[in-house]
């Protein structure tokens, strides 16, 4: 499997995942935040969830690409009304408009 399409989260997979993270060049790097962020809100479970905030948000602060940044505030709003914040994911979809 590749080292960033799992569908579900665990310390094996993240290490799996940020030991490959650290190795790639930047292009890799965001893709596999959001490739892999998509996976595992697909997924739903609350521990999946809150690994796919961490992996968006680590994508804005370190490959914001202003051509991409309205779909991750648009992936983060569900996230987070999904975990019970939803003033945090109205924020985020007054962020995407």
């Amino acid at each position: 499997m590749h080292w960033f399409f799992f569908p579900h989260w665990n310390d094996d997979r993240h290490k799996c995942f940020y030991d490959h993270y650290r190795q790639a060049d930047a292009n890799t790097q965001a893709l596999a935040l959001l490739t892999q962020a998509k996976l595992l809100i697909e997924g739903g479970k609350e521990i999946d969830l809150r690994a796919a905030e961490s992996l968006l948000l680590q994508w804005l602060t370190d490959h914001l690409q202003s051509d991409k940044v309205k779909m991750v505030y648009l992936l983060l709003a569900p996230v987070n009304q999904s975990l019970g914040d939803g003033s945090r994911a109205n924020e985020f979809r007054r962020l995407a408009n």
